[in-house]
C-alpha cells in the first residue's frame, strides 16, 4: 500500500468527508512536489521549509489552516512522527467587522420578498434578533401579545427565554395571521404543514 493509500484509508477511518479526504490529499502531494521527496523521507526540516513557501505567498488564514491540518494528520496518524509538526500552530484569522444594512436597505430587501411567509418571518427576525432556527420554529402560542414578550423555546441548550415584542411587530403578525391562517401550531409552515426549514428560508433571502 502507497503513502497516498495508507492516508486515504486513515482519513476515512477518521469519518472524514469525502472533500476533505480530497483536500487533504492534495495539499500532502503539493508538499511532496515542493521538494520532490516522499513525505516519508522528510523531517521537520522540510516542513518548515514548505511552510515558510506558503507563508510568502499570503494565503489566507484559512487555507493555510487546510494545509497544516494536513500535515498533522499525516505525521501525527498515517507515519506515527509527531514530533515533525509540533511547531504548527493555528494561523489567526482576521477578525472582519460585519456588514451592516441601514434601514432604507433593510426595508427594501423585506420588500422584495414575495410570499408573506418569508417577508413576515424575516421581519420578525429582524426586529427581535432571533437566530433563523429559532424563528422558524415559532409557534403561536409564542406570541405573548398581553405580556408584549414572545416566548423563545427553541434556543441554544434548549433554553427559554423571552424577547420583547414590539407593537408594531405585534400588528404585523396579527395581519399575517388573519390572511394567511398558517396551519397550527407553527406561525410559519412549509408546504408540508411543518415549520418552516431554515434552509428554504436562506434560499429564499438569497
Amino acid at each position: 500500500m502507497t503513502l497516498r493509500e495508507k492516508m486515504i484509508h486513515d482519513l476515512e477511518l477518521s469519518g472524514c468527508a469525502p472533500r476533505t479526504v480530497f483536500n487533504y490529499v492534495a495539499a500532502i502531494e503539493s508538499f511532496a512536489r515542493f521538494h520532490d521527496r516522499s513525505p516519508a523521507d522528510m523531517g521537520q526540516d522540510e516542513v518548515r521549509a514548505w511552510v515558510e513557501h506558503l507563508q510568502g505567498r499570503g494565503l489566507s488564514g484559512s487555507r493555510l489552516n487546510q494545509y497544516f491540518a494536513a500535515l498533522k494528520f499525516l505525521y501525527r496518524k498515517t507515519l506515527a512522527r509527531p514530533e515533525v509538526v509540533t511547531f504548527l500552530s493555528t494561523p489567526r484569522r482576521p477578525k472582519r467587522l460585519p456588514t451592516v444594512l441601514s434601514s432604507e436597505e433593510v426595508e427594501r430587501l423585506l420588500a422584495a420578498l414575495e410570499l408573506p411567509t418569508y417577508r413576515v418571518l424575516f421581519t420578525t427576525i429582524y426586529a427581535t434578533g432571533l437566530r433563523i432556527t429559532e424563528a422558524c420554529a415559532l409557534e403561536t402560542g409564542d406570541v405573548d401579545a398581553a405580556r408584549g414578550v414572545i416566548v423563545v423555546r427553541n434556543g441554544k441548550g434548549s433554553k427559554e427565554r423571552l424577547v420583547m415584542l414590539s407593537p408594531r411587530l405585534l400588528e404585523i403578525l396579527r395581519e399575517y395571521w388573519r390572511r394567511e391562517r398558517p396551519r397550527a401550531p407553527y406561525l410559519f409552515n412549509g408546504r408540508s404543514g411543518q415549520p418552516l426549514h431554515p434552509d428554504s428560508a436562506r434560499e429564499a433571502l438569497r
